[in-house]
């Protein structure tokens, strides 16, 4: 089992409240997967970028764009409602993917590996210092926090 399983119903459920939805990071697409259930129903759309293939996943969702880049060379849409961060992040791409894609986000933003990676203290300060309240789930394996802004929704 993906350590990011226990997790697909919370991200399902973010997701019915969004349109627009960008994804860092498919692997094995997991999420993609889930959250392209979401946008069936609600008519959203995701936007996949990896710079790698994804290693089992395919669909011919036209819900679906898969960027094949480095997160930090693509151009970001200026009007994200989601933003899952599940790329294997360092503190400093993590503050890097922050800066470049956080300003366009209006409702949520999940980042899973965040214990693993030690990525918890940064996160809490980029919510704060930009109006998003923040929870921390399974605090004591792999990590996820979630993200929601309270000034732009």
């Amino acid at each position: 089992m993906s350590s990011i399983e226990p997790y697909l119903p919370i991200i399902y459920d973010l997701a019915l409240d969004c349109e627009n939805i960008t994804e860092i990071g498919v692997n094995r697409g997991n999420t993609t997967n889930i959250i392209l259930k979401a946008c069936e129903i609600t008519q959203g759309r995701l936007t996949s970028i990896d710079k790698n293939d994804p290693l089992v996943f395919s669909t011919n969702s036209k819900k679906w764009l898969f960027i094949k880049s480095d997160c930090l060379e693509y151009y970001p849409d200026k009007n994200i409602d989601f933003l899952l961060i599940d790329c294997d992040p360092s503190i400093e791409l993590t503050k890097k993917i922050l800066s470049r894609y956080g300003k366009f986000v209006k409702k949520y933003i999940v980042i899973h590996d965040t214990i693993f990676y030690q990525l918890n203290e940064i996160l809490i300060e980029w919510a704060v210092e930009n109006g998003f309240w923040y929870l921390e789930l399974d605090k004591k394996r792999y990590g996820l926090m979630i993200l929601w802004s309270h000034l732009k929704a």
